[in-house]
């Protein structure tokens, strides 16, 4: 009984087992199937990865496009923007073109204009000169030379027994280098030099004047008229020179300003090419205090009468050129004012010379603007004192004229 119970026991452990195998090999196939999943993912999430690589890339790549096209965008809305700007830039460019012509037009509609008008007194200006040759001189004396080589010179001009005065009032004017005298220059329109002074009302002066001339010269004659009181207060106590061309009837003044001022021209050129030459040349600081007195017109408080009058004082003289004066380069000085005539002649085409110039302490005076057509001033002395001046400044100074042979 006891053998059959454990054959039965076995018999069931065998079947028992063989189900257990069985379900072995299930699970074995499942779990080799579980693998071949795992295998299969584990493909699939390489290759998703490696997808997921190239999205990324493709992604930034992306991203920086975006951030180009966004760049162009905004480059291209600061262009829009700029349009009006360039478009209003281009019109004021237009605008300022034409009022540039416009002006051009005008200046040379003014020195038609002004040439046109000066036509008259140059072709009377050429008729005096030429009629008259004997007034041309290779030496010429100054009023201020002989002004200063008399026993009274200029402080002690009341102590002369020939000479009275008295005193009168007038109003006084003073000219200066006006603002576009440089345009005119620029343009060698020195015959247009008038156009480029500026006369200013300075107020009233009472003075003691001179009623016969102090001094006579070559080309002028001249009085002295001392200021007692000035509106101006830098004017007290000063000592004019009225100066009146020689003339075998003494001249009483002029009736028109302009004429009067015209009277001025040798030394207000004088000075603007001064100006003109310490722009050029910055080696003569140490002269920087040299150049012309101060300049006026007077108008008479009781007839419409004018006169030119120049300050003066005394002074060391000093006689530098013109004529048939041998220039002297023995200082330093010499060299400034000489240089600075045949400096200047260059400046303006070599057409003119401000030649005879001559020093008192530190200022000039009596000095001559020749011309090659002889038409400046009354006191014009020609080509012929053009040609002199700069054939002695060429031996004194060993530069070379490209005009004068």
């Amino acid at each position: 009984m006891r053998k059959s119970g454990t054959f039965q026991d076995i018999t069931q452990l065998q079947i028992q087992m063989g189900l257990f195998q069985q379900e072995v090999n299930k699970l074995t196939l499942e779990n080799n199937g579980l693998k071949q999943q795992v295998i299969s993912l584990q493909k699939q999430l390489s290759l998703t990865k490696q997808s997921e690589d190239v999205l990324q890339q493709k992604i930034i790549e992306y991203e920086k496009l975006l951030q180009e096209q966004n760049l162009q965008y905004q480059q291209t809305l600061v262009q829009v923007s700029q349009i009006p700007n360039q478009l209003q830039q281009q019109v004021q460019s237009l605008l300022e073109e034409k009022d540039k012509l416009l002006s051009e037009f005008k200046e040379q509609t003014w020195i038609y204009k002004k040439t046109i008008n000066n036509y008259e007194s140059l072709t009377a200006q050429v008729q005096i000169l030429f009629s008259d040759k004997k007034q041309r001189s290779p030496v010429i004396l100054g009023l201020m030379e002989q002004l200063m080589s008399q026993k009274y010179k200029i402080k002690n001009w009341k102590q002369n027994p020939q000479i009275q005065y008295e005193i009168q009032e007038f109003e006084i004017l003073e000219i200066k280098i006006g603002k576009h005298m440089n345009k005119i220059l620029d343009k060698k329109l020195f015959f247009l030099a008038h156009e480029g002074l500026q006369v200013d009302n300075i107020g009233k002066i009472q003075a003691q004047i001179s009623l016969q001339p102090n001094v006579e010269g070559d080309l002028q004659v001249g009085y002295i008229i001392e200021i007692l009181n000035a509106d101006d207060q830098s004017l007290k106590s000063k000592i004019l020179l009225r100066r009146e061309p020689k003339q075998e009837k003494l001249s009483q003044g002029y009736q028109k300003k302009q004429e009067a001022i015209q009277q001025s021209m040798n030394n207000m050129l004088c000075q603007a090419l001064f100006d003109r030459f310490r722009k050029r040349q910055s080696g003569y600081e140490e002269f920087k205090g040299y150049g012309i007195q101060r300049q006026f017109i007077l108008k008479h408080s009781n007839f419409k009468l004018f006169y030119y009058c120049e300050m003066i004082e005394e002074g060391e003289f000093q006689k530098f050129n013109g004529g048939n004066i041998q220039p002297q380069i023995n200082s330093d000085l010499e060299d400034f004012i000489n240089f600075y005539t045949f400096d200047s002649f260059q400046d303006i085409n070599e057409e003119l010379v401000v030649s005879h110039m001559q020093r008192f302490g530190l200022y000039f005076h009596d000095m001559i603007v020749s011309t090659i057509i002889g038409v400046y001033s009354q006191y014009d002395q020609g080509k012929q004192e053009v040609t002199q001046t700069i054939k002695n400044l060429e031996r004194a100074l060993g530069y070379t004229s490209q005009t004068i042979k």
